[in-house]
């Protein structure tokens, strides 16, 4: 439609919104690629790198270092040239895979926690489900809110999952699903109960 006295069609309004739909699409697409990005700055040790850090100094991710087994905080640190910075104050102590080394460059201070799920699946790395948050899960492709939340909730009931198997019993996981989001996820050995390290 022409509107009288001008040759633009009232068209652009429509055209507008579809640019701006487009627009937040993109922007959506883009937000959940953000965290691969992160990863872009991978390190990779020799062998398969089964077990998986992440490495952050002062807020910005350096990347991530793949190791076929755990390791000290200074042999990560050295893998990607922080072996300096990177020791800790017993630099024999080997830091769980799946961890996620935060480095205050300032102060020297070394803060380990675990790598959030939406981090191990960009990695290519499974999510254990004997550890796992409702916001881990939800980073696996198949598995949304209510699912994560159900997963959660049988799991805390029954005191743990044995195999990922176990997950079949849940309403709404039948074995096609179960197929779907199978790569991402498992089932981490427990310490048997009365193990101590002493």
């Amino acid at each position: 439609m022409t509107v009288p006295g001008t040759s633009r069609s009232r068209e652009f309004p429509v055209r507008g919104l579809i640019m701006i739909g487009v627009g937040v699409v993109l922007a959506g697409i883009a937000s959940s690629l953000a965290q691969v990005w992160l990863w872009s700055g991978v390190t990779k040790g020799p062998g398969r790198g089964d077990c998986v850090y992440q490495v952050i100094r002062d807020g910005e991710c350096l990347g991530a270092v793949f190791l076929d087994d755990p390791a000290t905080a200074q042999d990560i640190g050295r893998r990607i040239g922080l072996a300096d910075q990177i020791g800790g104050s017993d630099p024999g102590n080997m830091i769980p895979c799946g961890s996620r080394l935060h480095l205050q460059a300032a102060s020297g201070t070394l803060i380990v926690g675990r790598i959030p799920g939406g981090g191990l699946v960009a990695a290519g790395k499974p999510i254990d489900l004997n550890s796992a948050k409702e916001s881990d899960l939800v980073a696996v492709p198949g598995i949304g809110p209510v699912l994560a939340k159900r997963i959660v909730e049988t799991r805390d009931r029954q005191g743990g999952f044995s195999r990922v198997e176990n997950l079949g019993a849940i309403q709404g996981i039948h074995k096609k699903k179960l197929a779907t989001f199978r790569p991402w996820i498992m089932v981490a050995p427990r310490e048997p109960r009365g193990h101590s390290d002493r």
